[in-house]
């Protein structure tokens, strides 16, 4: 069985309206829920993930961590915020009081925006406010064992290792396939943006199919290591 990854999970909901429901404004109820795999709908030209990412990133950066992955899944009451975080330097591992005191502190970063945002204070989206207006539920996970493979250092930094990946669409027309595993071979960068964490092409040896395939990074929907233990 592969161990799960430490992790710490807090329900949010909106900011209660004291003029409307006679209670002091505040943070909200925290309860467990749980989501489904969604796509983050498209605002005002960036996706929901890309807007709390813009958001969260520099609490992570602040605290010495990385940002692995950002998921916004769910719909309607059942929406998850789940992130994946680990060490900067990847030294030692992410513990489940790394986690507990992230999701307070992200979760604490992320209610301040709204609250500014309602105030009509700060330089707030309004994309990223209305998505921070629905209740939600925050969880902070350490990678695990299958950890996450988002940006193009995070492939470089595995090349030999098992991979898969899941893409938004097939590789070839004539083939409805999105699941890949294989080993992996090389990353490479866009030549026209190669600044950009998120481009490039990432090179596989696909075991199914016993060839070589090339996987553009913007194709990705998912992708993790694969535990050989």
């Amino acid at each position: 069985m592969t161990p799960p990854p430490n992790s710490s999970a807090n329900g949010r909901s909106p900011a209660a309206d004291p003029a409307s429901s006679g209670m002091d404004g505040g943070a909200g109820e925290r309860r467990e829920s749980a989501g489904r795999d969604a796509e983050g709908a498209p605002m005002g030209g960036k996706s929901a993930a890309e807007l709390l990412e813009a958001a969260i990133d520099p609490m992570v950066v602040d605290m010495g961590f990385e940002l692995l992955l950002l998921e916004w899944l769910g719909s309607g009451k059942r929406r998850v915020l789940r992130i994946f975080l680990d060490h900067a330097d990847q030294g030692t591992g992410v513990t489940v009081a790394d986690c507990t005191r992230m999701a307070r502190i992200i979760g604490d970063g992320l209610d301040a925006v709204e609250a500014n945002a309602t105030a009509g204070e700060g330089d707030v989206d309004p994309a990223l406010a209305a998505l921070l207006s629905r209740a939600y539920t925050l969880e902070v996970s350490s990678p695990g064992v299958d950890r996450p493979l988002a940006k193009r250092s995070h492939f470089a930094a595995q090349i030999g290792a098992r991979v898969k990946i899941k893409t938004l669409e097939p590789l070839e027309a004539e083939s409805n396939e999105r699941n890949f595993h294989g080993r992996l071979l090389a990353v490479t960068a866009d030549e026209a943006a190669p600044d950009d964490p998120r481009r490039g092409v990432v090179t596989i040896h696909d075991d199914e199919r016993g060839r070589t395939l090339d996987i553009p990074l913007p194709l990705i929907r998912r992708a993790n290591l694969v535990w050989e233990g």
